[in-house]
């Protein structure tokens, strides 16, 4: 995250109320706004754990790059990435995760 936040600043972090306390609170990592996840996502089954994702997709008001917390960068991406209609890091190949989840 730190790595990202020296080419852009304008970072939001959305996560539960723990991971916020712990990242935001504790280790008071730069992020210009917070938004919190509906403690409703902790009951879901961990098999489902790209929908947290989506919501935080789907209360963005304008255009972003969702990068998760585990991603390094060494330079600032390039303006025909920043410009595209759609960034993605890596095709999604079925794995087990997807399997027997209710």
């Amino acid at each position: 995250m730190l790595s990202i936040n020296r080419f852009y600043k304008n970072m939001e972090w959305v996560a539960d109320e723990v991971d916020t306390e712990i990242l935001i609170d504790k280790l008071d990592l730069p992020y210009t706004s917070v938004k919190f996840l509906p403690n409703k996502f902790n009951d879901f089954n961990v098999g489902l754990w790209a929908f947290p994702k989506i919501y935080a997709y789907g209360i963005q008001n304008e255009p972003f790059i969702h990068v998760d917390n585990d991603v390094f960068i060494s330079e600032k991406l390039s303006s025909e990435i920043e410009g595209a209609e759609l960034i993605v890091q890596n095709r999604e190949q079925v794995n087990s995760y997807g399997k027997g989840v209710a």
